[in-house]
């Protein structure tokens, strides 16, 4: 992989983060409201495409030694940080803890996203 490549490869993976980002938002707000009979299924959308762009990210984390030393030397922080994430979404939702997970949606992986994307773009 080259330069432009991996530019390419990071405005990607930033367009992807973006997204994930604006979900998490409109998703967390479902869960403040009475649940609904599609919450789920938005949400296991949803856990889904969080689950394929956090591989992504590993990916990315995993190639970056040439281009972002930083980053893969970080790798454990912000992939373990996404995975965690992912797993207590999962226990929130069989916990039916709706207003915690809610919280997460909205206010943890956000935050943790946007960390991830300040990393990709040094």
């Amino acid at each position: 992989m080259n330069q432009t490549e991996w530019k390419e490869l990071i405005e990607e993976v930033e367009l992807h983060i973006l997204k994930l980002e604006k979900a998490s938002l409109s998703v967390g707000e479902l869960f403040y409201d009475a649940m609904q009979p599609q919450t789920i299924e938005v949400f296991t959308q949803y856990l889904n495409g969080f689950y394929d762009i956090a591989h992504a990210i590993a990916v990315t984390v995993e190639n970056s030694e040439f281009f972002a030393p930083d980053l893969k030397n970080n790798s454990e922080q912000y992939v373990a940080g996404l995975f965690n994430q992912f797993e207590q979404m999962k226990t929130l939702i069989n916990q039916e803890r709706f207003v915690s997970l809610a919280d997460i949606l909205k206010y943890e992986i956000p935050g943790h996203l946007e960390k991830i994307l300040s990393a990709l773009k040094e």
